[in-house]
């Protein structure tokens, strides 16, 4: 029965103690409390002082916040964005409802 509601059913029967999100099973919230409420943030921006967790997190803000870096594109009105769902919702609200508005869908 354990298994079917863990996997099967969304119960979410674990709290966090700290913000009161809930979680499926005790491993997930140890980690979201491990890393979400007792970590240490070592990787510190030298532009703006904002910490990070991971050193793959600070490049991420670095890129996007400060170097302005826009790799997807959207192939349909050539406007950049800092991440694929990012261009995916403008296309998917704005370019995608023009092209079936204009019936070239």
């Amino acid at each position: 029965m354990r298994h079917i509601q863990r996997i099967h059913i969304n119960v979410k029967s674990f709290i966090c103690p700290n913000c009161a999100k809930s979680f499926k099973d005790n491993d997930t919230l140890q980690t979201h409390i491990k890393y979400i409420h007792e970590c240490e943030r070592n990787f510190c921006c030298r532009e703006c002082e904002k910490t990070f967790v991971s050193s793959s997190d600070l490049n991420r803000h670095t890129q996007m916040v400060h170097m302005n870096l826009r790799r997807f594109l959207c192939s349909t009105c050539g406007k950049t964005f800092h991440t694929s769902s990012n261009a995916k919702r403008h296309f998917d609200e704005v370019c995608g409802k023009k092209e079936k508005k204009n019936g070239n869908s």
